[in-house]
């Protein structure tokens, strides 16, 4: 994923700053708008470095993976319908959500979504499997899960939710991707299900 303007150690993208290409190291820079120390700010940095770029550069673009690119201020319309959906679900402060995805654009808004419904996040690398992530949920107790469509089609998911079925464990499942999965909510219906307009994905 790549960040434009803006973002970066925290999550770790590469971000393109006026056309050019740089890793941001221990500290999160935002141009031109606002330099951020990230010991600072480490608890509100996305939503603040989102909302000062947005109402600077609103058209600049913000976020881009191999399929989509998004710009500022359809980064805030998205995050904010997702964030309200999720508060729609009853799921807000102090639940935990899972991430089980790769960098992408729907990655990036999900992180921004939780942030600013006060949502506490874990994130796991992909290469995690049914041990990894049962041990993760039965300690953290998430709400929410959002799972890869591309992992789920090759039935990565399968065995974590029978042993999550067996041991009685209720966890929501949302899934990303293109690829049908028949079972769990899409990505694109819990972003349609919320009260507040939405820019074009």
């Amino acid at each position: 994923v790549t960040i434009g303007a803006t973002v970066g150690c925290c999550f770790g993208f590469r971000t393109a700053v006026d056309g050019k290409r740089c890793i941001v190291g221990h500290k999160v820079t935002l141009f031109p708008v606002v330099r951020l120390s990230l010991a600072a700010s480490m608890n509100r940095i996305v939503s603040t470095v989102s909302s000062g770029a947005t109402d600077e550069l609103p058209d600049r673009i913000a976020v881009i993976d191999r399929v989509r690119r998004l710009s500022w201020e359809a980064v805030r319309t998205n995050s904010d319908r997702l964030a309200q959906a999720l508060l729609d679900h009853g799921i807000m402060r102090p639940d935990v959500s899972l991430i089980h995805l790769g960098n992408s654009t729907e990655q990036f808004l999900i992180r921004l979504a939780c942030e600013k419904a006060g949502i506490r996040v874990i994130l796991t690398t992909t290469a995690f499997r049914e041990t990894e992530l049962i041990s993760i949920i039965e300690r953290a107790k998430p709400s929410i899960a959002f799972v890869s469509a591309r992992l789920a089609g090759r039935g990565h998911y399968d065995p974590l939710r029978r042993t999550l079925e067996e041991r009685g464990v209720g966890l929501e499942f949302v899934v990303v991707g293109s690829e049908p999965v028949p079972w769990g909510k899409t990505y694109e219906e819990l972003l349609a299900s919320a009260t507040t307009p939405i820019v074009s994905l």
